[in-house]
């Protein structure tokens, strides 16, 4: 019989759709727009919830141009994030532990490579 053991390890994904590993490590070592999930209670340092939260474009610049109103906001001085910590006991009756989401906001600019 296999055993799985699950660990809590941070999961690096982009939603910029660039071809590009990132973490939510320190910001010389993160992309803007990354998102990665932790076992905490709490997002890293230099990452918000990924909850579609609407944020105020002159706070995150960079992180503005690249998701635009994609996931919410005027475009003129507000931006939404991803809400991709959507309530999984919604969609399933199934109740699995929930790993929080988190987006870079603080980070280098990723390359269109």
């Amino acid at each position: 019989m296999k055993s799985y053991v699950k660990t809590a390890v941070l999961t690096a994904l982009t939603i910029t759709g660039a071809n590009v590993q990132a973490d939510c490590g320190p910001p010389d070592a993160s992309y803007q727009g990354s998102v990665c999930e932790t076992a905490g209670s709490f997002c890293p340092g230099n990452t918000l919830p990924a909850d579609g939260q609407i944020l105020n474009i002159s706070d995150y610049p960079p992180l503005s141009a690249l998701l635009g109103t994609r996931y919410g906001g005027n475009g003129q001085s507000s931006f939404g994030l991803p809400n991709l910590n959507k309530d999984y006991q919604q969609e399933t009756s199934q109740v699995p532990p929930q790993m929080l989401k988190c987006i870079v906001v603080e980070g280098m600019y990723p390359p269109r490579e």
